[in-house]
């Protein structure tokens, strides 16, 4: 049966639940009034805005991880001469 006219497909939106300490839920939600948006939106912004961040530092540690460990360098030679011989 085709789509009554008007009536998009709705799109799931994933939810994430997120423990945070009081003093960061009051700062968000200052930040929120500021911009005259709700909490939710706030977060979205935060988070679109610097995904990309912690994409690449994501990036940076897998590569880290993946890398062989560098390899031992021998210790400096060190010569002790005797006093009388300087």
């Amino acid at each position: 049966m085709p789509r009554k006219k008007g009536n998009k497909p709705k799109t799931r939106s994933p939810q994430l639940v997120v423990r945070v300490p009081a003093q960061l839920e009051s700062d968000l939600l200052s930040a929120a009034d500021g911009l005259g948006v709700d909490l939710s939106n706030v977060v979205r912004m935060i988070l679109t805005e610097h995904v990309g961040e912690y994409i690449e530092r994501g990036r940076i540690a897998r590569e880290r991880r993946k890398a062989p460990p560098p390899k031992p360098t021998a210790p400096p030679e060190v010569c002790f001469q005797r006093a009388l011989d300087l």
